[in-house]
């Protein structure tokens, strides 16, 4: 088999658990209108007074979607960065052993998961080589969604934000090629895996304007957390700004940043009464940091701290 051929048998996979996602959003819609109507709601929306239709019915005279949201873009592209680089073109591994190394979760492998982090090419750095299987993998996920309609009528739509799902996901995902282990959260959004993004903001920024963001209508988002000092100050805000200013001279749909250290948010976790107050941000939102599960707390903490 050439890497051609498995990455096409990826997007067979990918395929039909769309298709088959479809069916089960198509079920669960025809549910919504026979026994979770919204009378109230729909008094509110033009056209369903008109037509006599519930909105779960389709009377609304301008209507969209649902979204189907991708998760785990960054692990899907490492991996394939991971697998075309090490097993086809430089031969360092072998199918097998790779295989063998995920189903065991890497124990016993500890050598070969330290070779690759060490010496893979990650989303999150501007490099074409495994950024271009991001914007690949995208937008053929975004073909494959909008072939489908919902029962109301519209196409589906896709988005790449997970809110927070990429943690509970995460938990009953196996070991990736790229090192990720058993059961840790998958990456956020559209954005890098944490502790892989390791060139800076900008090269961050740079990787994520390669998807094709006009697409997924229901909207991306990528998270960046940034050392407080590199914000400090006059020359902080202007660093900020700059950050923006990039942000949308590359056509990003959306980016948000908690600036705030590891030490502030540990001592969070064990003394949460003292730190009732914290508020960051989780993926379009902000929350109450104490009031977050652990589990979220934990991928919150691991996400690359960057400077400028």
């Amino acid at each position: 088999m050439t890497f051609i051929e498995f990455k096409d048998a990826v997007k067979q996979q990918l395929a039909y658990y769309i298709k088959n996602i479809a069916t089960a959003c198509h079920i669960c819609e025809r549910l919504h209108e026979q026994y979770t109507q919204y009378p109230y709601m729909s008094a509110m929306i033009d056209g369903c007074i008109e037509s006599g239709k519930d909105i779960t019915s389709g009377g609304a005279e301008l209507t969209i979607g649902p979204a189907f949201i991708g998760t785990g873009i960054a692990d899907l592209a490492n991996s394939l960065s991971v697998i075309n680089e090490f097993v086809y073109e430089k031969k360092k591994i072998s199918m097998n052993e790779l295989v063998d190394a995920i189903k065991k979760n890497f124990v016993g492998y500890e050598a070969l998961k330290a070779m690759i982090e060490a010496n893979g090419r990650f989303y999150g750095n501007d490099d074409d080589y495994v950024d271009e299987f991001v914007r690949e993998m995208t937008d053929f996920a975004f073909e494959q969604i909008t072939q489908y309609s919902s029962y109301r009528g519209p196409k589906y739509i896709s988005g790449l934000y997970p809110v927070a799902s990429h943690v509970p996901h995460g938990q009953v995902v196996s070991a990736l090629p790229y090192g990720r282990l058993e059961g840790t959260p998958l990456a956020d959004g559209c954005s890098p895996k944490s502790g892989t993004d390791v060139k800076g903001p900008t090269a961050v920024l740079k990787s994520v304007s390669k998807i094709n963001h006009d697409a997924h209508v229901a909207g991306t988002l990528l998270n960046i957390r940034l050392d407080p000092i590199t914000a400090k100050g006059v020359e902080g805000n202007k660093r900020i700004v700059s950050l923006i200013r990039s942000f949308v001279d590359l056509n990003i749909y959306h980016t948000q940043f908690n600036i705030i250290s590891s030490e502030i948010l540990r001592k969070a976790q064990k003394n949460p009464k003292q730190y009732k107050s914290l508020i960051i941000r989780v993926a379009g939102y902000s929350a109450f940091f104490v009031e977050l599960c652990k589990e979220m707390q934990d991928d919150i903490i691991q996400r690359t701290i960057h400077e400028m």
